[in-house]
């Protein structure tokens, strides 16, 4: 779980200048000021742009004198560390490993410089590290902080090839993704039991993914492809800091590799090649990217991946009782429409212009094919995300300043084909498209006060949604009412969203105390267009007649103002030979013909929505370290949560259905939420070998939430009348969700074991109050998350770690709840409990080559996963093979 660096120098400190490389000694200008080391290792990276590697424990609870004027890197470095008793060296030009006085020494030997040559040893990366020691790999910065986060690591993204980067959160204790539409390749994230709408803030790289959709289930998707990932990070409150925005439930930030992902250590450029096939119609998934480094100021990187996955067998063990899918009276051992094809591309720059500005520039372009719908009916579907974020960074040799100025933007179009439902529903293109743009200005001071160090975080923080979808087809072109059938539900609008916020923190050797204010204030601003109460109306034509007689006379003239008679006349009269005059001797005079006809009018009216409001929502935590490696915390968190332009201007009505539908909510109020959680931290090695580890957080929490968004009835004034319609209203009382989260891991090197637990109850508000009356709610919430899920995981490494197997085992209980009325509602999403085994292992075949392997669903048992439906189970036994080049 640990990155090996291999042969270290470790250097006394009145002999470092002697030997680093000459990039390493070039002058710097700082002020770092007396403090924890942690924080003036921080502060000297963010400054000089060194990476530095350390294990936390090294440097937790000791302090720096500082380092304040102009010195070079070294010097600097000698500084900060002086009186600790650890040593480090420059591994290349912008890197520097930090060790201890404890590491293993070779036989007395050295160099010219009086260096002592060490063993190799494995060292745990910092902050900037994608792999550590917790939990299937999960950096050892996560048993830091003090609150509930989460990180699926570079190794266990590698380590579990998935169908879908939704499948690699089946183990973050407390997190779940919604099954309901797994045709779907996006990806929708529920913490805690809170999904949809943009509840869980969804970012890549820090640019927001707000995209939402209405149908019968999941509304928000994220689409990303997991091999261009190096992590994924799960915070499950809300920060007080830059992301914090419109966030109620937590944040999920997918976070793409960089070069150092790619360049070994020492060297210049870097290639990556990754491919995986396997059986049960896992067909190819690949990613290639390659990495130089232009200077020691500017590196590049480009990444390409493609998957292509078919419709997958479920499993044969175990009764779905899949005939309510109808789909096995048709012949079918498998979900339909479960294939899909994807590719992405990646673009990174990051630069220093100067020795205290950076520049990092990142596009991340994805495209994806696939179809869904049942056995009667099918969508075809062409969707297209690009993400593009800039930061620039000012970190001059001040502690007062260390700014970031951030811009990112994502557009996430959803180009699908409908074909004829009926006679009554055409053939139909819908596009359905949302583009978000915003950025955020924060800075950090640091002070060095007797007590300890005070740091603060402030700035300004917004952004944009704008959202549109269009219809066309024939049907349209002939009733351009049909049009809201498929646009009123995913209606075009903007949201503004803007932010204020100020943190302080306080660190003293064990304490830790924060606390911070955000200022939010949004608006939503648009058109809906609803339909009126349908009405019939009588239609009269008029046509004026002449009734002509025919010659010879041996024809009676007819005299008659019916048009009908006088046509069965006429092609009488012609069928016998008979012709006709035109001249109006033989013609009667006009007459004019009327006819009547009750015809129905669905009229509508557009409705113009502008809703806006404003919270101040606070967070604090207290951590506490009594004992070197062990931190207890607490944290509150205020969450706020503006409604969407899908939730806010909902409009038009249900396919094939004209008159009144749904409609927006003027009185609609944006959700909020408070967290209180109480947890702990460990991080211990050496507990009975020299190498061993330990890594834990556990943490328990409670969420109340207000206001809670969901679907009910509103009378409102349209035209002349009050009509009801269906419209997003505020539920009563507090919806609550409270429970237990566990991961831990023990690494004792041939030898891993690691778990994660957890146990979540749930209980929505079940009425809304409108004009003084109370009601049950239509549909609030289809997603029942089940109350325990945990997993183990244990392996072995020989051969000195060339070879690794490994074992996994999740269970996940059963998703009832007690619902009540909404029984039949929420049945279809309602799931049983169950039990999956996954083998994996890694062989090194070489230093540069590495081939792994996977069996998925070993037992090959037929389950439906949870927050899932019993239409579309999940993928039985998939063993899979994969092949990794770094050159």
């Amino acid at each position: 779980m640990t990155t090996a660096l291999g042969t270290l120098v470790a250097l006394p400190a009145g002999a470092l200048a002697q030997s680093q490389p000459a990039a390493a000694g070039g002058a710097v200008s700082l002020s770092i000021p007396p403090q924890p080391l942690s924080q003036a290792l921080m502060q000297f990276s963010r400054s000089t742009g060194v990476q530095l590697f350390f294990n936390a424990d090294l440097v937790r609870g000791l302090q720096s004198p500082g380092a304040q004027g102009t010195f070079s890197r070294t010097e600097a470095l000698s500084r900060l560390l002086a009186n600790s008793g650890l040593s480090y060296r420059f591994t290349n030009a912008t890197t520097v490993t930090i060790t201890g006085p404890g590491s293993r020494s070779l036989a007395t030997t050295g160099d010219a410089d009086g260096a002592t040559v060490l063993d190799v040893i494995d060292v745990t990366g910092g902050w900037n590290a994608a792999s550590g020691s917790g939990f299937q790999g999960t950096p050892d910065w996560v048993y830091e902080v003090p609150e509930s986060v989460s990180v699926i690591s570079r190794e266990a993204i590698q380590t579990h090839p998935a169908r879908s980067a939704r499948d690699l959160f089946a183990s973050v204790p407390g997190v779940f993704t919604s099954g309901d539409n797994n045709q779907n390749t996006g990806i929708n994230v529920n913490i805690r039991g809170l999904q949809d709408q943009g509840r869980v803030v969804t970012m890549i790289d820090g640019a927001r993914q707000n995209f939402q959709r209405s149908g019968h289930g999941s509304t928000g998707y994220t689409f990303v492809d997991s091999a261009l990932l190096r992590e994924i990070d799960v915070d499950k409150s809300v920060n007080a800091g830059v992301g914090g925005a419109a966030n109620l439930a937590g944040s999920v930030n997918f976070r793409t590799i960089i070069a150092d992902d790619i360049i070994k250590p020492g060297q210049q450029w870097g290639v990556e090649i990754d491919a995986t096939t396997g059986t049960n119609e896992f067909d190819f998934a690949g990613m290639a990217s390659a990495a130089v480094r232009v200077s020691d100021n500017v590196s590049v990187l480009a990444g390409f991946s493609q998957k292509k996955i078919g419709a997958y067998a479920i499993g044969q063990n175990g009764d779905l009782g899949w005939h309510s899918a109808g789909w096995d009276l048709l012949g079918v051992d498998r979900p339909m429409f479960m294939g899909s094809s994807a590719a992405s591309a990646l673009f990174k720059a990051e630069m220093k212009p100067t020795d205290d500005m950076s520049l990092d520039l990142s596009w991340l372009g994805y495209r994806t094919e696939f179809s869904q719908g049942d056995a009667a009916l099918r969508n075809d579907e062409w969707i297209r995300n690009q993400t593009a974020t800039a930061t620039l960074g000012w970190n001059p040799a001040s502690a007062l300043i260390d700014a970031k100025a951030r811009f990112w933007f994502n557009d996430t179009t959803n180009d699908e084909f409908r074909p004829a439902r009926n006679a009554q529903i055409p053939d139909v293109s819908t596009g359905y498209q949302l583009t978000s743009f915003g950025g955020s200005l924060d800075n950090t001071s640091t002070f060095a006060l007797p007590a300890g160090a005070l740091s603060l975080n402030y700035g300004l923080e917004g952004f944009r949604d704008v959202g549109s979808t269009t219809a066309e087809g024939q049907g349209i072109d002939d009733d351009p009412n049909m049009a809201l059938w498929f646009t009123g539900a995913n209606p075009s609008g903007t949201r503004d969203v803007w932010s204020g916020f100020g943190n302080a923190t306080f660190e003293h050797d064990w304490l830790t105390v924060s606390g911070g204010m955000r200022y939010q204030h949004y608006r939503l601003a648009g058109t809906s267009t609803v339909f009126l109460n349908p009405y019939t109306e009588t239609v009269v034509t008029e046509t004026e007649v002449r009734i002509c007689r025919a010659i010879p006379a041996g024809i009676v003239a007819l005299r008659t103002t019916n048009p009908t008679a006088y046509q069965n006349w006429y092609n009488n009269a012609i069928s016998n030979g008979y012709t006709f005059y035109p001249d109006d001797t033989f013609c009667s005079s006009p007459h004019i013909h009327t006819e009547t006809e009750e015809v129905t009018r669905f009229p509508t009216e557009q409705v113009d929505v502008d809703l806006s409001g404003q919270a101040w929502t606070p967070t604090a935590t207290v951590a506490v370290e009594p004992w070197k490696g062990l931190q207890v915390f607490a944290k509150y968190s205020d969450g706020f949560r503006p409604p969407t332009i899908m939730e806010a201007m909902l409009g038009g009505s249900h396919s094939g259905a004209y008159g009144p539908g749904f409609a927006p909510n003027p009185a609609l109020e944006p959700e909020e939420a408070k967290t209180y959680e109480v947890g702990l931290n460990i991080a211990k090695d050496g507990i009975f070998t020299a190498t061993d580890t330990f890594r834990a957080k556990a943490v328990a929490f409670r969420r109340d939430v207000e206001n809670y968004i969901a679907l009910g009835n509103i009378d409102l004034v349209a035209g002349n009348d009050t009509i009801e319609y269906a419209a997003y209203v505020n539920l009563d009382g507090t919806t609550k969700m409270k429970g237990f989260e566990l991961e831990a891991n023990y690494d004792l090197g041939p030898f891993y074991v690691g778990a994660s637990y957890t146990r979540l109850l749930t209980d929505w508000a079940k009425t809304y109050t409108y004009n003084g009356e109370t009601y049950n709610t239509e549909q609030y919430v289809i997603f029942v998350p089940p109350e325990t899920k945990y997993t183990l995981d244990a392996g072995i490494r020989l051969f000195d770690r060339r070879l690794t197997f490994g074992g996994r085992m999740t269970y996940v209980g059963v998703a009832d709840g007690n619902w009540g009325y909404l029984d039949s509602l929420v049945g279809t999403y309602q799931t049983e409990s169950y039990t999956v085994y996954d083998l994996y292992g890694s062989l090194a075949v070489t230093d540069d080559a590495r081939l792994r392997f996977a069996v998925n669903n070993l037992t090959d048992l037929a389950y439906v996963p949870a927050l899932g439906v019993s239409s579309l189970p999940a993928p039985g036994r998939t063993a899979t093979v994969s092949l990794n080049l770094r050159f």
